[in-house]
């Protein structure tokens, strides 16, 4: 089974950059695992789905702000 982790964000946005951050941080964490691939990629719509096509598995790193004080998290 092959998985590929996509991390989205854009490194000129500060709070955007996050899933960026993440990719590189799993990238070196799972060096040499010839199932995973790590991208870092700032698409999105049908571009985003196009990456994805060939994988088993697919799983987006992204973030948002929400409001005031206010975190979500969902998997």
């Amino acid at each position: 089974m092959t998985t590929l982790i996509i991390g989205l964000g854009n490194s000129l946005l500060r709070d955007d950059a996050v899933g960026l951050r993440v990719a590189r941080q799993v990238r070196a964490a799972l060096s040499g695992r010839e199932d995973i691939e790590v991208a870092e990629e700032a698409c999105g719509g049908l571009r985003l789905m196009e990456r994805m096509i060939g994988f088993d598995r697919v799983i987006v790193v992204d973030a948002m702000r929400s409001g005031p004080g206010g975190s979500t998290f969902s998997m």
